[in-house]
């Protein structure tokens, strides 16, 4: 109702640093007010879809393209360029791939988590 507090979250950050905070931090939350499993929101078990290097000391969430393969495993191939200002890739994006600090290099097909952003 007009004039009762409520609560609320935004961010005036860069758009995919308000997307991922909103993955990260909201849909959990919406999921358990909403009656939701925990696992709705989670990060699921993926494979990568081609190489990655090293991580640096942060941990970064990649926009990516996923799919299933026949088997039904979910595979993860992020997007070449990750700049926070890409955002007709993040429109694209099916998926945030989700590296930890300091992940060691990583080849294609090895095991990776994974948000979707879209039903696959």
């Amino acid at each position: 109702m007009a004039g009762e507090p409520c609560a609320a979250s935004g961010s005036r950050a860069i758009p995919f640093s308000s997307l991922i905070a909103g993955y990260v931090f909201l849909r959990p939350l919406i999921a358990a007010l909403g009656g939701f499993p925990p696992a709705f929101a989670a990060p699921q078990d993926a494979v990568l879809g081609c190489d990655l290097p090293a991580n640096g000391d942060r941990e970064d969430h990649m926009r990516a393209s996923a799919r299933r393969l026949a088997d039904g495993t979910l595979e993860v191939t992020p997007f070449g360029v990750q700049d926070s200002s890409m955002l007709a890739a993040l429109a694209r994006a099916d998926a945030i791939l989700v590296r930890a600090p300091l992940a060691p290099a990583a080849q294609k097909g090895e095991p990776c988590r994974a948000v979707l952003m879209r039903n696959l």
